[in-house]
């Protein structure tokens, strides 16, 4: 059987897009029966990550591909690409193409749970997924909490802009890693993501800080950061209070161990693979039936 995905980074021409990585390029490591779309075929299923129809705002026609291939197919989503500024650029139909597909996949309850009230389809969720032999071995924690990390895209930096008087009161060293540099108004040092090495520099500092956003998009956002914190070695710090009990070494520790051995089990992505490999049965089971 030939499963393939047609990708956000395919359908925008774009390189190194992070819930593509994530979402499809970690899963296919350990899935052989999956493969990225190519223009033409007609595989037995159809996945469609972050790809939805579309209206007439930035391109010469509306894109429906995902309504028209005439297979079983699957929208797999992560973001509410439908909310702020992506209703505009992105000019994403969610609830057209909801009713378009054979089944949703998301990242989280909350985006599932919103979905559910569009469609009649089956909507499940599969959690954002790891590699886990891409990461470090564990950290070893030791002295006062001095250096501290966010990570994400640029655009996202701005619930930094909250904590900045925690982390000048404590004197802390920040890293930013990013796409691009996000330019707030605090001293940090700032380093582009590189797949290569990402891991490697977010363990080498004693704790992320990761604040939780308050903008309509921000309660489907997925956990994903924290947990490759965590698989990092690092505690996570989402406002003041929990950022400074991790002044000792000992508590940091305390924190990540038992998180670090239940995060390697739960969030290995061959979990994901699973639970695809069980929507798809019930898919083309379901397909049979209406055949016979």
């Amino acid at each position: 059987m030939g499963i393939a995905w047609h990708t956000f980074q395919q359908y925008h021409n774009r390189k190194n897009i992070g819930s593509t990585k994530i979402r499809v390029t970690n899963l296919l490591k350990y899935w052989p029966e999956a493969h990225l779309y190519q223009y033409g075929e007609k595989p037995d299923v159809m996945i469609f990550q972050k790809v939805y129809r579309t209206g007439d705002t930035f391109r010469s026609a509306a894109y429906t591909l995902p309504g028209e291939m005439g297979v079983p197919t699957i929208l797999d989503i992560c973001d509410a690409d439908w909310l702020g500024i992506g209703a505009v650029t992105k000019s994403c139909y969610i609830t057209e193409t909801a009713q378009m597909v054979d089944a949703v996949v998301t990242s989280t309850e909350a985006l599932a749970e919103f979905i559910r009230q569009l469609t009649d389809k089956p909507v499940v969720c599969i959690p954002d997924r790891f590699v886990i032999d891409e990461f470090p071995p564990i950290k070893q924690h030791t002295g006062k909490l001095k250096k501290v990390v966010w990570f994400g895209y640029h655009h996202n930096a701005e619930v930094l802009r909250y904590a900045i008087p925690t982390i000048e009161r404590l004197k802390l060293d920040l890293t930013i890693i990013s796409d691009q540099d996000p330019r707030l108004p605090l001293e940090y040092t700032y380093k582009g993501w590189d797949n290569k090495t990402a891991y490697q520099i977010i363990q080498s500092h004693d704790a992320a800080i990761l604040p939780k956003g308050s903008r309509p998009q921000d309660r489907f956002k997925s956990n994903n950061r924290p947990v490759q914190a965590i698989l990092c070695g690092l505690p996570v710090a989402t406002d003041s209070d929990e950022l400074e009990a991790l002044s000792d070494a000992s508590e940091r520790s305390k924190i990540v161990l038992p998180l670090w051995q239940e995060y390697r089990r739960d969030y290995n992505v061959r979990r994901s693979v699973y639970q695809y490999d069980d929507l798809i049965y019930g898919i083309l089971q379901n397909e049979n039936r209406k055949c016979q």
